[in-house]
């Protein structure tokens, strides 16, 4: 059992409110994790993240074999961002913030959207250049190195941060920096872990630090958005019962891997891997498809089983 006592820090305040309040949940790989008393953000004592070859090589991100990229292409092709996209009109411009190898990129430009994609790994922006020929839309590089462009900036009219803001050491720069891009009434959409979701199965061994600095409710997440000049259009929590399976299995694949390589940067064997790969997604739709029932009484009670999305207006 954790015990929960209350801490001030003089030089430590909430990256999302400024509050210099916070009580101390758990102390994990040299980070404390405090909670904020006046808006509830989870976030790390130090704010520091992973360098870049940290993310490079974390075995979330290293595997890129043909069922990994399906599955993302597939992934960015559900209904949230089939939604998201009818809020715009077609030729609007689209910037996607940490697109990865652009599965999302591909996905808004087949549907003719004028989309780009930036990230800084250029493993996966090579991916996304030759393997679904995305060529030019896919920028190398950081959001700032587009502050200066008239190409870019207060040009866009939705920005993406899918699965980003907890992994930043300064939430409220991004923010400001995504705001920069957007054209006056543009969309922000952001994806992250919902900290208030359901967790019988326990917490996601990527949700520490270095990996995530920060865990978000919507309610946190919706006050801090407000007080960076936006305003709420939707918000959606993914209330799935697969999701419980999932987490108890890669938790468990996890520990097996640092078991037997002692860091989760092992290498595995790629041909055996895809294949596995490949038999592990189809085992997880039958699950998918099976829970279904119980995935509309989540939905119901509004009890979120992982992540949440949420789509703001610039004001």
């Amino acid at each position: 059992m954790t015990i929960k006592h209350e801490v001030k820090l003089e030089t430590m305040v909430c990256p999302a409110c400024g509050c210099m309040k916070h009580s101390l949940n758990e102390v994990c790989k040299g980070y404390e994790i405090l909670t904020c008393l006046e808006c509830g953000l989870c976030f790390c004592n130090p704010m520091r993240g992973g360098e870049r070859e940290f993310y490079k090589n974390h075995v979330v991100y290293r595997k890129m074999d043909k069922a990994t990229i399906a599955q993302h292409c597939n992934s960015a092709a559900k209904s949230f961002n089939q939604h998201l996209l009818t809020l715009l009109s077609e030729g609007d411009r689209i910037l996607d913030i940490g697109c990865g190898f652009g599965a999302f990129v591909k996905y808004a430009a087949e549907k003719g959207y004028d989309a780009y994609g930036i990230d800084f790994n250029d493993k996966h922006i090579n991916i996304g250049r030759e393997v679904l020929g995305l060529g030019e839309r896919l920028i190398l590089g950081d959001i700032k190195d587009l502050h200066d462009s008239d190409r870019f900036c207060d040009s866009f009219d939705l920005v993406t941060l899918f699965e980003v803001i907890e992994h930043v050491e300064d939430p409220r720069c991004l923010v400001q920096d995504a705001r920069r891009m957007l054209s006056k009434g543009g969309l922000l959409a952001i994806s992250c872990p919902n900290e208030s979701r359901w967790q019988p199965t326990g917490r996601i061994f990527a949700d520490y630090p270095p990996h995530h600095l920060t865990r978000w409710r919507p309610d946190t997440l919706l006050s801090f958005l407000e007080r960076q000049g936006f305003q709420h259009v939707k918000t959606q929590l993914e209330c799935s019962f697969s999701d419980l399976i999932w987490v108890a299995y890669v938790n468990s694949s996890a520990k097996r891997k640092e078991a037997k390589s002692g860091s989760d940067n092992g290498n595995d064997d790629a041909a055996n891997y895809a294949g596995f790969r490949r038999l592990k997604i189809a085992g997880f739709n039958l699950i998918r498809a099976f829970g279904a029932p119980f995935d509309l009484v989540l939905k119901t009670a509004g009890v979120g089983t992982m992540g949440m999305r949420m789509v703001v207006r610039r004001t």
